[in-house]
Protein backbone atom coordinates (compact mmCIF):
# COMPACT_ATOMS: atom_id res chain seq x y z
CA UNK A 1 0.00 0.00 0.00
CA UNK A 2 1.60 3.50 -1.18
CA UNK A 3 0.11 6.96 -1.20
CA UNK A 4 -0.26 8.69 -4.31
CA UNK A 5 -1.13 12.65 -4.84
CA UNK A 6 -0.46 15.09 -7.73
CA UNK A 7 -1.86 18.61 -8.27
CA UNK A 8 -2.35 20.25 -11.61
CA UNK A 9 -2.13 24.08 -11.39
CA UNK A 10 -0.13 25.67 -14.37
CA UNK A 11 -0.54 29.07 -12.35
CA UNK A 12 1.32 28.58 -9.26
CA UNK A 13 5.06 28.68 -8.97
CA UNK A 14 7.16 25.54 -8.88
CA UNK A 15 7.51 25.78 -5.24
CA UNK A 16 4.30 26.31 -4.23
CA UNK A 17 2.74 23.21 -6.38
CA UNK A 18 5.85 21.37 -4.73
CA UNK A 19 4.73 22.88 -1.36
CA UNK A 20 1.04 21.81 -1.49
CA UNK A 21 1.77 18.46 -2.79
CA UNK A 22 4.88 17.83 0.33
CA UNK A 23 1.29 18.45 2.39
CA UNK A 24 -1.24 16.23 0.80
CA UNK A 25 2.12 13.04 0.52
CA UNK A 26 2.48 14.01 4.77
CA UNK A 27 -1.11 12.95 4.97
CA UNK A 28 -0.26 9.64 3.38
CA UNK A 29 3.20 8.45 4.74
CA UNK A 30 1.07 5.68 7.12
CA UNK A 31 0.01 4.20 3.59
CA UNK A 32 3.80 4.15 2.58
CA UNK A 33 6.53 4.59 5.18
CA UNK A 34 9.72 3.13 2.93
CA UNK A 35 10.02 6.79 1.38
CA UNK A 36 9.11 9.80 -0.54
CA UNK A 37 10.05 11.43 -3.67
CA UNK A 38 8.46 14.52 -5.58
CA UNK A 39 8.72 16.31 -8.60
CA UNK A 40 7.09 19.20 -10.57
CA UNK A 41 7.32 19.58 -14.12
CA UNK A 42 5.51 22.18 -16.79
CA UNK A 43 2.40 23.00 -13.95
CA UNK A 44 2.13 19.77 -12.47
CA UNK A 45 3.69 18.64 -9.16
CA UNK A 46 3.08 14.45 -8.10
CA UNK A 47 3.93 12.74 -5.24
CA UNK A 48 4.50 9.14 -3.92
CA UNK A 49 5.09 7.61 -0.61
CA UNK A 50 6.17 4.64 -1.05
CA UNK A 51 5.92 0.86 0.81
CA UNK A 52 8.80 -1.42 -0.42
CA UNK A 53 7.74 -4.72 -1.43
CA UNK A 54 8.99 -4.85 -5.11
CA UNK A 55 12.75 -4.16 -4.87
CA UNK A 56 12.65 -2.81 -1.56
CA UNK A 57 16.75 -2.15 -1.61
CA UNK A 58 15.69 0.52 -4.40
CA UNK A 59 14.70 4.29 -3.01
CA UNK A 60 11.26 5.80 -3.40
CA UNK A 61 10.96 7.75 -6.94
CA UNK A 62 8.80 8.17 -9.69
CA UNK A 63 8.58 5.99 -12.62
CA UNK A 64 9.75 7.47 -15.58
CA UNK A 65 10.70 6.43 -19.10
CA UNK A 66 14.19 6.49 -20.97
CA UNK A 67 13.54 10.20 -22.57
CA UNK A 68 12.59 11.38 -18.90
CA UNK A 69 9.47 13.05 -20.92
CA UNK A 70 6.55 10.43 -19.04
CA UNK A 71 6.06 10.69 -15.26
CA UNK A 72 4.12 8.12 -13.21
CA UNK A 73 3.03 7.60 -9.73
CA UNK A 74 1.41 4.29 -8.93
CA UNK A 75 -0.38 2.71 -5.81
CA UNK A 76 -0.67 -1.15 -5.68
CA UNK A 77 0.99 -4.13 -7.05
CA UNK A 78 1.07 -5.13 -10.71
CA UNK A 79 0.77 -8.75 -10.85
CA UNK A 80 2.41 -9.25 -14.80
CA UNK A 81 5.11 -7.19 -14.89
CA UNK A 82 7.29 -9.78 -15.42
CA UNK A 83 5.84 -10.65 -18.33
CA UNK A 84 4.51 -6.85 -19.51
CA UNK A 85 8.94 -6.18 -19.15
CA UNK A 86 9.53 -9.10 -21.49
CA UNK A 87 7.30 -7.52 -24.26
CA UNK A 88 8.52 -3.93 -23.60
CA UNK A 89 12.40 -5.46 -24.02
CA UNK A 90 11.37 -6.59 -27.52
CA UNK A 91 9.97 -2.91 -27.96
CA UNK A 92 13.45 -1.34 -26.73
CA UNK A 93 12.59 -0.44 -23.71
CA UNK A 94 14.40 -0.87 -20.56
CA UNK A 95 12.32 -1.60 -17.47
CA UNK A 96 14.66 -3.68 -15.75
CA UNK A 97 16.03 -3.27 -12.37
CA UNK A 98 12.79 -0.93 -10.91
CA UNK A 99 10.02 -2.04 -9.08
CA UNK A 100 7.26 -3.97 -10.64
CA UNK A 101 5.15 -0.31 -11.34
CA UNK A 102 8.23 0.77 -13.37
CA UNK A 103 6.69 -0.94 -16.40
CA UNK A 104 3.68 1.84 -16.33
CA UNK A 105 5.30 4.77 -18.27
CA UNK A 106 7.07 2.53 -21.03
CA UNK A 107 3.88 0.76 -21.67
CA UNK A 108 1.94 3.79 -22.20
CA UNK A 109 4.75 5.13 -24.40
CA UNK A 110 3.79 1.84 -26.40
CA UNK A 111 -0.38 1.81 -25.92
CA UNK A 112 -1.01 5.37 -24.75
CA UNK A 113 -4.14 5.97 -22.42
CA UNK A 114 -4.72 2.22 -23.18
CA UNK A 115 -2.63 1.05 -20.42
CA UNK A 116 -4.48 -0.14 -17.76
CA UNK A 117 -5.93 -2.81 -20.42
CA UNK A 118 -2.93 -4.36 -19.91
CA UNK A 119 -2.13 -4.45 -16.53
CA UNK A 120 -2.67 -7.21 -14.40
CA UNK A 121 -3.16 -6.52 -10.90
CA UNK A 122 -4.83 -3.77 -7.93
CA UNK A 123 -3.81 -0.25 -8.42
CA UNK A 124 -4.40 3.49 -8.83
CA UNK A 125 -1.76 5.33 -10.97
CA UNK A 126 -1.12 8.33 -12.74
CA UNK A 127 0.63 9.34 -15.68
CA UNK A 128 2.00 12.59 -16.62
CA UNK A 129 2.77 12.81 -20.46
CA UNK A 130 4.76 15.96 -20.84
CA UNK A 131 4.52 15.83 -24.39
CA UNK A 132 1.22 16.22 -24.49
CA UNK A 133 0.36 18.20 -21.11
CA UNK A 134 -2.13 15.03 -20.38
CA UNK A 135 -2.52 13.62 -17.08
CA UNK A 136 -3.94 10.30 -16.67
CA UNK A 137 -5.74 8.46 -13.96
CA UNK A 138 -6.61 5.29 -13.94
CA UNK A 139 -7.54 2.56 -11.11
CA UNK A 140 -8.22 -1.29 -11.33
CA UNK A 141 -10.93 -3.03 -12.51
CA UNK A 142 -12.14 -3.91 -9.22
CA UNK A 143 -11.65 -0.47 -7.91
CA UNK A 144 -9.18 -1.92 -4.84
CA UNK A 145 -7.03 1.13 -5.09
CA UNK A 146 -8.34 4.32 -3.61
CA UNK A 147 -8.18 7.63 -5.99
CA UNK A 148 -10.03 10.63 -5.06
CA UNK A 149 -9.71 13.62 -7.35
CA UNK A 150 -10.72 17.69 -6.64
CA UNK A 151 -11.31 20.12 -8.59
CA UNK A 152 -11.03 24.17 -8.65
CA UNK A 153 -11.07 27.05 -11.58
CA UNK A 154 -7.93 26.01 -13.47
CA UNK A 155 -6.89 23.20 -11.08
CA UNK A 156 -7.02 19.62 -11.01
CA UNK A 157 -5.91 17.95 -7.91
CA UNK A 158 -5.78 13.82 -7.29
CA UNK A 159 -4.61 11.42 -3.79
CA UNK A 160 -5.12 7.86 -2.08
CA UNK A 161 -7.20 9.48 0.54
CA UNK A 162 -9.77 12.48 0.77
CA UNK A 163 -7.74 13.53 3.78
CA UNK A 164 -4.80 14.68 1.26
CA UNK A 165 -7.16 16.37 -0.68
CA UNK A 166 -8.31 18.06 2.55
CA UNK A 167 -5.25 19.86 3.00
CA UNK A 168 -5.64 22.09 0.13
CA UNK A 169 -6.83 25.58 0.51
CA UNK A 170 -9.71 26.07 -2.10
CA UNK A 171 -10.89 21.80 -1.63
CA UNK A 172 -14.53 22.70 0.60
CA UNK A 173 -15.51 20.47 3.62
CA UNK A 174 -19.13 20.99 2.62
CA UNK A 175 -20.96 17.94 3.61
CA UNK A 176 -22.78 16.02 0.50
CA UNK A 177 -25.69 14.26 2.69
CA UNK A 178 -27.07 12.69 -0.30
CA UNK A 179 -23.55 10.61 -1.48
CA UNK A 180 -23.87 9.66 2.68
CA UNK A 181 -27.31 8.12 1.87
CA UNK A 182 -26.44 6.45 -1.30
CA UNK A 183 -23.28 4.83 0.08
CA UNK A 184 -25.28 3.17 3.70
CA UNK A 185 -27.98 2.24 0.68
CA UNK A 186 -25.12 0.62 -1.48
CA UNK A 187 -22.05 0.35 0.78
CA UNK A 188 -19.83 2.19 -2.03
CA UNK A 189 -19.49 5.74 -3.19
CA UNK A 190 -20.51 6.88 -6.76
CA UNK A 191 -19.44 10.12 -8.39
CA UNK A 192 -19.30 12.20 -4.99
CA UNK A 193 -17.48 11.56 -1.89
CA UNK A 194 -18.92 12.82 1.77
CA UNK A 195 -17.60 16.22 1.24
CA UNK A 196 -19.16 17.57 -2.52
CA UNK A 197 -15.32 19.15 -3.59
CA UNK A 198 -14.06 15.38 -4.05
CA UNK A 199 -15.34 13.05 -6.14
CA UNK A 200 -14.29 9.67 -7.10
CA UNK A 201 -12.37 8.04 -10.32
CA UNK A 202 -15.17 5.83 -11.70
CA UNK A 203 -14.86 6.37 -15.57
CA UNK A 204 -11.88 6.94 -18.19
CA UNK A 205 -12.74 9.57 -21.15
CA UNK A 206 -10.65 11.53 -23.51
CA UNK A 207 -10.65 15.07 -24.10
CA UNK A 208 -9.96 17.88 -26.21
CA UNK A 209 -10.58 21.17 -24.38
CA UNK A 210 -7.98 24.38 -24.23
CA UNK A 211 -6.22 24.99 -20.31
CA UNK A 212 -7.58 22.17 -17.58
CA UNK A 213 -10.68 20.24 -19.20
CA UNK A 214 -12.35 17.58 -17.00
CA UNK A 215 -14.73 15.47 -18.05
CA UNK A 216 -17.30 12.53 -16.76
CA UNK A 217 -20.47 12.70 -15.27
CA UNK A 218 -22.10 13.37 -12.14
CA UNK A 219 -19.43 15.32 -9.77
CA UNK A 220 -17.73 15.63 -13.43
CA UNK A 221 -19.88 17.33 -14.95
CA UNK A 222 -18.81 17.03 -18.62
CA UNK A 223 -17.25 20.08 -20.79
CA UNK A 224 -16.84 17.52 -24.08
CA UNK A 225 -15.85 13.75 -24.14
CA UNK A 226 -14.42 12.60 -27.37
CA UNK A 227 -14.45 9.22 -25.86
CA UNK A 228 -15.02 6.98 -23.20
CA UNK A 229 -12.79 3.81 -22.37
CA UNK A 230 -12.56 2.03 -19.08
CA UNK A 231 -11.19 2.19 -15.52
CA UNK A 232 -10.46 6.56 -15.30
CA UNK A 233 -9.97 10.23 -16.22
CA UNK A 234 -7.76 11.84 -18.62
CA UNK A 235 -6.93 15.82 -17.82
CA UNK A 236 -5.96 17.95 -21.05
CA UNK A 237 -4.17 21.23 -20.36
CA UNK A 238 -2.62 22.56 -23.08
Amino acid sequence: MCGIAGLLAPDLAPHERLAHVQRMIECLTHRGPDGVALWDGDGIALGLSRLAIVAPHLPARLAVDEENSIHAVVNGEIYNHHALRAWLAERGHDSAGGPDTSVVPHLYEEVGAAFPERLDGMFAAAVWDGPRHRLVLARDRAGEKPLFIATAPGRFAFASEPAALLSLPWVSRDPAPESLARYLAHGFFADVFLEKSIGVIEVFEELGEKGIAVSGHGFLDALKHTAVHAFGVVVGFQ
